[in-house]
């Protein structure tokens, strides 16, 4: 099939990255039954955890796995991940793509300025960033929330309510 193809894998099979669950041993066991083994990266409390279990599942598997990275505000670990992941990789990365939902896409912006302030490889090798649902102009509701502070904000009588809803997240 065309993923099987994509993912040079022999069966359209993702073992999906449980949390605390997946482990290189469960990773590797489905890659080299042909499918592709994956593991969310916060199973790893910091960078230099992931680090070792890249290199553990690259030793279990020559086969493809993917790392679910877990792209919102609370992740602040993002590019470091992303690097890790480059120097643990068994080839040289040539092209890198991300896929991001929602304010995911924003805190991946965000991390591509980090990486490259730092100096990582990752940002040099980051071809295509696949935005689904990001809110780069602001959340319908968050526009609309906008809206109904300069209503509310423009009257002695509302204004109150006005700085009331201003204690809300950014997005």
């Amino acid at each position: 099939t065309a993923l099987t193809k994509a993912l040079k894998i022999r069966y359209p099979i993702i073992g999906g990255p449980m949390f605390l669950v997946s482990n290189p041993e469960l990773v590797a066991a489905v890659s080299n039954a042909g499918g592709i083994g994956t593991f969310p990266a916060m199973n790893y409390r910091t960078v230099k955890e992931l680090r070792a279990a890249l290199v553990e599942m690259r030793q279990r598997t020559v086969h493809p796995f993917g790392v679910n990275l877990i792209v919102n505000r609370a992740n602040i670990f993002l590019d470091s991940q992303l690097e890790a992941l480059l120097k643990c990789w068994p080839v040289p990365v040539e092209e890198l793509t991300i896929v991001a939902h929602s304010m995911g896409g924003l805190v991946t912006r965000s991390a591509c300025d980090f990486g490259a302030q730092r100096g990582h490889r990752w940002p040099r090798v980051l071809k295509k960033i696949v935005f689904l649902g990001t809110p780069h102009c602001g959340a319908p509701l968050e526009r609309g929330g906008n809206w109904l502070n300069v209503v509310l904000d423009a009257s002695p009588y509302t204004s109150a309510l006005a700085r009331l809803a201003k204690i809300r997240s950014a997005g």
